[in-house]
C-alpha cells in the first residue's frame, strides 16, 4: 500500500496516479511522509477520502505540486477551504 512509498526509492518520482486504489485518509497520512520533493502531478480521485485526509494532505512537503486531482473523494467545503490554506504554492490545476 502507500505505506511502502514512504521507504521506497522513489524520491525523484513527478507523477503519481493512485486513482481508485482505496488510498483512504490513512493513506494519505503515509503520503504525508513521503520525501517526494519533485512531485508535480498527484492524481488521488476516487479513494475514499474526507476532509480529515485533506488536513494531511495540506502539510505534505509537496513544493513542486502543479497539479492534484481529488474529485470522487467525500471531502465537504471545509475541505476546500483547507485546501485554500496549503503550502502547494505551484498549483496551477484542481479537479
Amino acid at each position: 500500500g502507500v505505506k511502502s512509498l514512504i521507504e521506497s526509492n522513489f524520491k525523484s518520482i513527478i507523477y503519481l496516479n493512485l486513482t481508485r486504489n482505496s488510498v483512504e485518509d490513512k493513506g494519505i497520512y503515509y503520503l504525508s511522509q513521503c520525501n517526494f520533493k519533485n512531485l508535480k502531478d498527484l492524481r488521488l480521485s476516487y479513494n475514499g477520502i474526507t476532509d480529515a485526509g485533506i488536513e494531511n494532505l495540506i502539510n505534505c512537503d509537496f513544493n513542486e505540486l502543479e497539479y492534484l486531482e481529488i474529485e470522487g473523494n467525500d471531502i465537504t467545503d471545509y475541505g476546500f477551504e483547507l485546501l485554500t490554506k496549503c503550502n502547494f504554492k505551484n498549483l496551477i490545476g484542481l479537479d
